[in-house]
């Protein structure tokens, strides 16, 4: 870093959100208006907080211990889950072209800034957790054998796949093929893939790389922190606060895309908003297994989605029931939530809609919710 640069980021007063987006920053704290509004995580460049602050967790650290556990409690997670068939594994859900069963009515209504509902830390029940695992762990063989998964359209990228997805597919594919031979190989291929990927997204430009880095950063993220060894998700551990960072830079960025106008088009917008949110849930996921509880329930609540798998399993245009999707069909995450908590949401559940309701509902609905 030159030494100009180092004095312009040390007189640096607005949150890193609204610098990178250069956008004006009230400066209000602990949350800028525009952080607040957004349920993004805010921080300030030169506030004690950001100063003290680890970019990752040192070996020799009080929390070394804790990653000691954390193996062993993962092996009894994966123990415990494993004797149950996963929701989106069953070769019924494989093919990228199946359709749901028509969705239920979803509510019209406002969007209520639900954020203000939602505690500031949450702790996840046991079935929560373990059901949100083995969803999320599913997500890298489904993409692997079908190329696509709950937040990456088969028609995203059509016959022109980005670099990033095109390595993605290519590690998936040979470690879901891995043999005692190869396995060493394979796991070598997966790092090399991932410490690539981190380097190119400082040069990303262009919006529909961003997306497609992610959702290859988010496949081996899942790999490394819940199938591989404790040096794979310790690497992991060290790329997690980049995926934050460039998740957060994917939502602001597609915050600019409304009203689309094609089917194309929303796929787009759709697979931005969903990505967001498998990456959010994702954080969330680990750290809760790791500590016990969640600190970015609010951040989710306030995150668009359009729960409708009728709309998103459609595998052309001509398809594509009705018209573009209006803004009513696409609601906040936390107004979803509390929609179907409420009665409000009519009719027998998709897949994908049981999957966003898990982790908000817990274990009282876990009757209401199973596969």
């Amino acid at each position: 870093m030159s030494t100009r640069t180092a004095k312009s980021r040390s007189r640096q007063k607005s949150c890193t959100i609204c610098a990178e987006g250069k956008r004006r920053c009230n400066r209000q704290t602990p949350q800028c208006s525009r952080c607040s509004e957004r349920g993004l995580r805010c921080t300030y460049l030169n506030s004690p907080r950001m100063k003290t602050r680890p970019s990752t967790v040192d070996s020799a650290s009080p929390l070394s211990d804790i990653r000691s556990d954390m193996d062993t409690d993962f092996e009894i997670s994966f123990a415990r889950v494993s004797s149950h068939p996963d929701m989106w594994t069953d070769s019924s859900t494989l093919a990228a072209s199946r359709h749901f069963d028509r969705s239920p009515s979803l509510p019209t209504m406002p969007n209520f800034c639900p954020a203000i509902f939602f505690p500031d830390i949450v702790r996840p029940d046991q079935w929560s957790t373990e059901k949100l695992l083995r969803n999320i762990n599913s997500f890298p063989e489904l993409f692997a054998r079908s190329g696509a998964t709950p937040f990456l359209h088969p028609q995203l990228y059509g016959s022109d796949m980005p670099t990033a997805m095109q390595d993605a597919f290519a590690v998936t594919a040979a470690y879901f093929s891995r043999t005692p031979e190869t396995e060493a190989l394979t796991v070598r291929v997966l790092e090399n893939k991932s410490k690539s990927l981190m380097k190119q997204l400082q040069k990303i430009s262009s919006l529909r790389e961003l997306l497609a880095s992610v959702q290859a950063l988010l496949i081996f993220q899942i790999i490394q922190l819940f199938q591989g060894t404790s040096r794979q998700r310790n690497l992991a551990e060290q790329d997690m606060e980049m995926l934050r960072s460039w998740t957060t830079r994917l939502q602001i960025q597609g915050e600019d895309l409304v009203n689309p106008n094609t089917w194309q088009d929303w796929i787009f917008l759709e697979s931005i908003r969903r990505t967001v949110i498998i990456s959010v849930l994702l954080d969330s996921l680990y750290w809760s297994l790791k500590f016990g509880h969640c600190t970015q329930a609010k951040i989710l609540s306030m995150l668009p989605v359009t729960p409708v798998s009728e709309l998103w399993e459609c595998p052309t245009s001509t398809d594509w029931p009705g018209s573009i999707p209006t803004r009513s069909q696409t609601l906040l995450y936390g107004d979803f939530s509390m929609a179907w908590k409420e009665g409000r949401v009519t009719g027998e559940l998709d897949e994908f809609q049981k999957f966003l309701l898990v982790p908000c509902v817990g274990a009282n609905y876990k009757d209401l919710l199973a596969d």
